[in-house]
């Protein structure tokens, strides 16, 4: 497919009314992706300091809004990570959560909120040549503006933040503490399609 008619068909999507009213704009399934900035704050594993690091974060995201203020959501991204003293690593988020969508500036802008379990995981290789995952559950929340192109397609940005505790680490496939503090941010954009 050329690019040209790639752009047409979206040009199209963007421009095209809506059948359904302002107000029921987040109502029913949701589609998004997105991209953004991951920081992380790991306490420190087999004598490995984590200090707070951040990477290039993309994703995607699963909703359904049950009102037009409210509904659930899943989302899930990636994060690749490149400390100075260790190998890249990836870190990746899912979270399920509930979105608030009030309407407090007309049907165009609309801020959401998010409250939200997040399972988290990491994986690096030292280099030894050992490898270190751990992976736990956090709780955090979530602050954003969906900005209505049409009644069917928003550029969407926010802030998600989440903290808890690894209950499952290893080491070389063995496993070790179980203790291990881990708090992220992400800063993310994106779009989000609404059928």
């Amino acid at each position: 497919m050329r690019i040209s008619t790639f752009l047409s068909i979206l040009l199209v999507l963007v421009t095209s009314e809506s059948a359904v009213s302002q107000d029921d704009l987040t109502r029913g399934f949701q589609l998004g992706i997105h991209g953004g900035l991951t920081s992380w704050d790991i306490g420190d594993i087999e004598g490995n300091a984590f200090d707070s690091e951040s990477g290039i974060n993309f994703g995607g995201s699963v909703g359904w809004g049950m009102s037009d203020w409210l509904g659930i959501f899943a989302r899930g991204d990636f994060t690749t990570i490149s400390p100075e003293d260790l190998e890249g690593y990836t870190v990746g988020h899912l979270d399920i959560g509930i979105r608030g969508i009030p309407q407090l500036f007309g049907s165009t802008v609309r801020p959401y909120f998010e409250v939200l379990a997040s399972v988290r995981d990491m994986s690096l290789i030292e280099p030894n040549g050992f490898e270190i995952s751990a992976s736990g559950v956090g709780f955090g929340g979530g602050l954003g503006l969906y900005f209505f192109v049409s009644g069917k397609f928003a550029v969407n940005a926010g802030f998600t933040a989440a903290t808890g505790n690894f209950d499952t680490v290893s080491f070389a496939g063995f496993p070790v503490s179980n203790d291990v503090s881990a708090t992220s941010g992400r800063l993310i954009a994106g779009v989000t399609f609404f059928p």
